[in-house]
């Protein structure tokens, strides 16, 4: 008799443990006992792959793995278990419900969800049969593949290609994703199947259901049923398995399956155990049977939703009407119900299944007793006393009676399995007192431990892996666990819980050399040093790779929890969105990690598992105050009490709070504002031109960046602002009321920006001068106004300027800058106590290298405190006291790359200048990049002017890269450098074409790369046209990043406008501009028409995910520019909903803004961006793409290049790359890739591809859509 588990999924299928590999299958299957194992996951060429290096044939069509690779381990059966070829598709598609009197062409379809296992014969039929699907969708991006075809076609392919394949419907009852499933399933088998009917001879149950369940509809007696675990990770092998009593071989497998011969029976989950056994809804946490459903007529009584159908509910639905629940098929096979043993362990032992107690009682047990299956079925239960005690031993034989306590599952929750009740369990305890010594050593002993000393009565153990632990004593003292240490020298605690015998044990913290156990454990001296630095103002310089990020939150957290900070007095200001989102994530994970130390098991710090058990009543009690806390303390960062934003995003909201109503005009809006104020005046200038030198002027940039005069920032704004407010002085209306165009529109009492800029002086612009210039001498002020009286008469539009502001002000809306202008604006007519100053008393500034003048005035203004000047920490005075400043800012001079916009690398020495009792730290430890690419990055960078760079590679591992020189390869053309990456991405990742796989050989001793693994950086958005063809071209799925001209166009800013509209009524200037861009559509009634569109999405808008709303209304009106508006769709699959999706657009930075290839493959995809984009990003494989002369430096047609910032932008890239950097250029490379030093890297030549490749890439410039 053998038991099989077929399918199943390798690591490289979504939601899949990494250990899904052939190794560590095997050792699994040997705990398990199960002797057939599928390989899953068989379309995937990088697992196919790796199947041929670590498989060896054994009998017909089964493998076994190689004697090299084999683990070593428990649970030894004497049989090695056989691998057999298996592999699931999800089949998406439309299929009609076959209605008489209606055809599928009248649109009476629906779509269908569909899971298909397959058994194939051999790795030679599994290449077959992936070459032919491979002509039908991406199969290479997930182990499971997502294709766009029936199923009865899929029959079809499988027996034109492998006709010895088994076709079997996978868990056939799942709601969501099966034959059956109640959400896109079918009734009957002949409507997904039609005539090829006949070739389906078996179905899976799933975990849900069981054959009983199946029983019950009559359609369903001729299948053989068999049921798998559908396992993502090994441990989770043998939940659901079958019994062969077969010839080991392909052709017995198959002849049991298909007709029955062999086919013993299955063991089964307990159905109820299963996710979707009820009904439910889980958000309220309902768990019904199908009969309570009927009363509540399918909806939620707590919230009015639908309610998940399970698959009870379904079995009913289809079943016989004289076939009851519990019916036996005469001719139906025998099965088993079992639960696998770590649940067992912890249902009888009142302990976590997943906890560190019952994962070593397991590998105690198999080690004892043999494999789990063994165990469960067949092992004595005296044995099983002897070795695991009476809990495990009573759980066990319960089991086995069917004495089981069931709560079922529903809607995505696993149901629980009951064994021993808490009064079980304490009179069991009791009959420990009946064992002798000896057993008693025996089962406290446990797996690896030793038994090395005897000191004061305690028993001393030592685990293999050297951490101590010491077992209660007959004196009844508490036990504790010592510590074992990780690389870093942090010790960390361990929950306490509940003891075999009982007896509470008590969690303590015990102190190491780097101080208790604190954010600031895990950090190197000078990142600590920079953490707990108490002075008025710190800078930090962080090279790449030098834990920047981790610093700043451990300074968080060091602020909140050890200085007992306020967290509205601290505020956070990121360079990007996804860099404060990253900062909020992982605040919230570092707070859960101190204040979660209660639950039973061993916590991950880093990669080490450390463990502490208690022994102090008294600093337990202790311990549990610091932890109450922390979740206090982790409740407000991770609300709204800490600010972490972007620039845009704190101002906004300062504004907000100070009783602004404003819109945030983003860049289409700006667009459309600037086309009309550029109109008005006749002129001919593009309009994003004229933004950008609008954007200078605001932002002081008439003088040399950031070492320029501060007042010429006020200065300009003031020019542009004056025209403005006297317009629209002379806009009020014939009653003597101020209103503007927007007032009109909306609600006439309201108070535009407008209004309360023009009422709250009566010289806007001299009393703006006045008061941002307060500090400046008379004679500088006067020097300021004249230079940009200057620049504006000197060729400038500043009417134009002032015309457009006057359309903002109308608008009820600020652009970027206007943000921060009246954030300053407002903040210097603030004394110094006001306050709203509280919000900044405790400032932190990321990528401080990259700030323009403006948001370094704002810096300055925000950081302005009552303390007197020259007054330090030392005279008595602590930062608690008062209303007293800290600035803390962090960055890289090197990596200052937006002098574009103003930055300066120059910001911290200014700072140093401004602030004399700046205390400067640097962090010269790169933990990111292999020794090899950091060292290729200094050489360049070395080149610009300034210190010795010094830092230092500590990433000294094979895993990052070791050994794998920095690639120069150059290619002919551009088209021939496209094609180089596109294939070279294949070779990372295993192979996507059948072709690939032979040249993959090539590459021995390299590891195989996930699509997400690789990121291609270019200089400007233009180089990626090319690239993207090619990398399509190739079936890659990848991610575009960053601002694309797509976002410009009328239509896609129509649709924004319009989902503007709906979500924020109130802010009347969307509605205004939908009116226009779609009036041409909506025609005479556009007013009604627009009202009509917004009612029909209102409701959707807010819950709906933006790339259902955004393909919804694609189909409402007839699109000219449909690529454009399908470019805004991909690009919307990577958000949850509508207004996480605009915000990003208003807010966002480059790396912040991302589109998919078009396809749904958003989970694992190469990313493709530029290097401004990538900033603050690491991938463990980068390409530098373009490094052509012209491209980079980048070279402007009559304009001068700052090579020293396009030489930080080149560094920016290169130390983005954690193990491998691949630098790609043409015949004439970039000046840069010559400062590396010889011996750094590695010059290539790419191969030349054929004439029919090269032709294939001509022909996607235009053929690929």
């Amino acid at each position: 008799m053998y038991i099989g588990d077929l399918h199943i999924h390798s690591r490289y299928s979504r939601a899949t443990s990494r250990d899904c590999t052939p190794e560590y299958l095997d050792l699994w299957a040997r705990k398990k006992g199960i002797d057939l194992v599928g390989t899953g996951d068989f379309t995937h060429p990088a697992w196919r792959e790796e199947l041929k290096e670590k498989l060896e044939p054994a009998e017909d069509g089964l493998y076994v793995l190689k004697k090299e690779y084999r683990i070593g381990g428990a649970g030894e059966s004497g049989r090695q278990p056989r691998f057999v070829v298996t592999g699931e598709i999800s089949s998406i598609y439309k299929k009609g419900e076959m209605e008489e009197g209606h055809s599928m062409e009248e649109g009476h379809s629906r779509v269908r969800k569909v899971h298909s296992l397959f058994l194939l014969p051999g790795l030679e039929a599994a290449e077959t049969f992936a070459r032919r699907l491979e002509l039908i969708g991406n199969i290479h991006s997930d182990g499971r593949p997502i294709l766009g075809i029936p199923c009865r076609d899929l029959l079809e392919i499988m027996l034109e290609t492998v006709p010895e394949g088994v076709y079997v419907p996978a868990h056939i009852w799942t709601p969501h994703f099966s034959l059956f499933g109640a959400f896109s399933g079918f009734d009957t088998i002949e409507e997904c199947f039609e005539d090829l009917t006949p070739y389906i001879h078996a179905l899976e149950t799933g975990l849900s259901s069981d054959p009983p369940m199946i029983w019950r509809v009559g359609a369903l007696d001729r299948f053989h049923l068999i049921s798998n675990s559908d396992a993502h990770s090994p441990a989770k092998l043998g939940r659901e398995a079958n019994l062969f009593d077969i010839e080991l071989s392909y052709r017995g497998l198959a002849d049991a399956i298909q007709e029955g011969k062999g086919l013993a029976g299955t063991i089964e989950f307990f159905p109820e155990e299963g996710k979707y056994h009820f009904d439910g809804h889980r958000k309220c946490g309902l768990c019904i049977s199908p009969q309570e459903t009927a009363r509540y007529g399918g909806r939620c009584p707590v919230c009015g939703k639908k309610i998940t159908i399970g698959v009870l509910n379904r079995v009913e639905q289809l079943a016989d009407a004289d076939r009851a629940e519990g019916v036996r098929l005469p001719s139906g096979r025998p099965f088993e119900s079992l639960v696998p043993l770590p649940e067992v362990i912890g249902a009888s032992m009142g302990i976590s299944p997943a906890g560190k107690k019952a994962e070593e009682k397991y590998e105690q047990m198999i080690g004892a007793l043999g494999p789990e299956f063994a165990i469960l079925r067949e092992v004595p239960v005296e044995d099983i006393r002897r070795a695991a005690g009476p809990l495990v031993a009573e759980g066990i034989r319960r089991l086995r009676d069917g004495q089981v306590k069931r709560t079922p599952g529903y809607d995505g929750e696993y149901g629980k399995i009951g064994l021993l009740t808490p009064e079980d369990i304490s009179s069991l305890e009791g009959q420990i007192s009946f064992f002798t010594a000896e057993e008693l050593r025996g089962m406290e002993k446990g797996p690896g431990k030793k038994r090395v000393s005897e000191t004061s009565g305690q028993k001393i153990e030592t685990e293999k892996d050297g951490e101590l632990v010491i077992r209660k004593t007959e004196a009844g003292e508490n036990e504790v666990t010592a510590v074992r240490k990780t690389e870093t020298g942090v010790d960390t605690e361990i929950a306490g819980q509940k003891a075999e015998t009982g007896k509470d044990t008590k969690t303590v913290t015990r102190k190491t050399g780097a101080g208790d156990n604190t954010a600031t454990d895990s950090l190197n001296e000078r990142q600590r040093e920079a953490v707990e630095r108490v002075g008025r103002s710190v800078a930090v310089i962080a090279g790449p790779g030098a834990g920047k990020t981790k610093t700043l939150i451990a300074r968080l957290h060091y602020l909140l929890d050890k200085r007992g900070i306020a967290p509205e007095e601290i505020t956070a200001v990121t360079f990007t969105n996804k860099a404060a989102e990253e900062m909020r994530a992982r605040m919230s994970e570092e707070s859960q990690k101190e204040a979660g130390a209660k639950e039973a098991g061993a916590k991950e710090v880093g990669s080490k598992e450390v463990g502490l058990k208690k022994a102090s009543q008294k600093e337990a009690s202790q311990k549990e105050v610091r932890g109450q806390k922390s979740r206090k303390s982790q409740k407000d960062q991770s609300g709204a009490e800490v600010w972490i934003g972007t620039f845009h995003a704190v101002c906004a909201r300062f504004l907000q709070e100070a009783g602004r109503s404003f819109v945030v005009a983003d860049e289409g809006l700006q667009m459309e504002l600037a086309e009309k104020a550029l109109r008005e005046f006749g002129k001919k200038d593009s309009p994003g031109k004229f933004l950008q030198e609008l954007s200078r002027m605001k932002n002081g940039l008439q003088e040399s960046a950031i070492s320029g005069d501060e007042t010429t920032i006020v200065n300009n704004a003031a020019i542009v602002n004056e025209a403005a407010d006297e317009t629209v002085v002379r806009n009020e209306t014939a009653n003597g009321d101020k209103a503007t165009v927007a007032d009109k529109t909306a609600n006439g009492h309201q108070t535009t920006v407008a209004d309360e800029i023009t009422n709250r002086n009566e010289s806007t612009a001299a009393n703006d001068a006045a008061i941002l210039n307060k500090t400046a001498a008379p004679e500088e002020t006067r020097n300021s106004e004249r230079k940009a009286d200057s620049a504006a008469a000197d060729g400038k539009n500043w009417r134009v300027y002032q015309y457009y502001q006057k359309l903002l002000r109308q608008a009820q809306a600020y652009d970027y800058d206007d943000l921060l202008l009246e954030t300053l604006k407002l903040l210097e007519e603030m004394p110094e106590d006001a306050p709203q100053r509280r919000r900044f008393y405790y400032l932190l500034i990321d990528e401080f290298q990259d700030i323009n003048p403006l948001q370094y005035r704002l810096v300055k203004e925000w950081s302005r405190g009552s303390m007197e000047e020259g007054h330090s920490m030392e005279e008595g005075r602590s930062m608690e006291e008062g209303h007293s400043r800290e600035l803390f800012v962090i960055g890289d001079p090197d990596q200052s790359i937006y002098g574009f916009r103003g930055s300066d690398s120059k910001a911290f020495s200014r700072l140093g200048e401004e602030y004399p009792d700046l205390s400067l730290i640097r962090l010269e430890e790169n933990y990111r990049s292999a020794p090899a690419i950091l060292h290729a990055a200094l050489g360049v960078i070395s080149h610009n002017e300034g210190e010795p760079r010094r830092m230092k590679a500590m990433a000294q591992n094979a895993e990052q890269g070791v050994g794998l020189p920095v690639r120069i390869v150059s290619a002919e053309d551009e088209r021939r450098e496209a094609i180089f990456v596109a294939k070279e991405i294949t070779r990372q990742i295993g192979g996507i074409d059948m072709l690939d796989t032979d040249r993959d050989g090539t590459q021995e001793g390299r590891r195989v790369r996930g699509f997400s693994d690789i990121a291609v950086l270019y200089r400007t958005h233009r180089q990626a046209a090319l690239l993207e063809k090619c990398v399509r071209q190739e079936g890659i799925p990848y991610l575009v990043a960053g601002r694309e001209d797509f976002l410009r166009e009328r239509e896609v800013r129509a649709a924004l406008y319009f989902f503007r509209h709906i979500l924020y009524p109130e802010e009347t200037a969307w509605k205004v501009l939908c009116q226009r861009l779609l009036g041409p559509i909506l025609g005479e009634n556009r007013e009604e028409g627009l009202d009509f569109l917004a009612e029909k999405y209102r409701k959707k808008a807010k819950k709906g995910k933006p790339v259902k709303l955004l393909e919804e209304w694609c189909g409402e009106f007839p699109l000219e520019n449909q690529d454009a508006m399908k470019k805004l769709t991909d690009m919307s699959v990577l958000y949850p909903t509508m207004e996480s999706f605009l915000q990003t657009l208003s807010f966002g930075e480059d790396g912040d803004i991302r589109r998919n290839s078009g396809r749904r493959f958003t989970a694992d995809a190469v990313t493709l961006m530029t290097l401004h984009g990538s900033k603050g990003l690491e991938f463990p494989v980068v390409f530098l793409y373009g490094l052509d002369r012209g491209k980079l430096p980048l070279e402007f047609g009559g304009g001068e290049t700052d090579l020293e910032e396009e030489r930080r932008l080149c560094y920016v890239g290169m130390t983005r790359a954690r193990e491998e950097l691949i630098l790609v250029c043409g015949d004439d490379p970039s000046p840069f890739l010559k400062e590396i030093p010889t011996g750094d890297a590695i010059w290539e030549r790419a191969e030349k591809e054929d004439k029919e490749a090269v032709q294939a890439v001509q022909m996607s410039l235009f053929d690929l859509i």
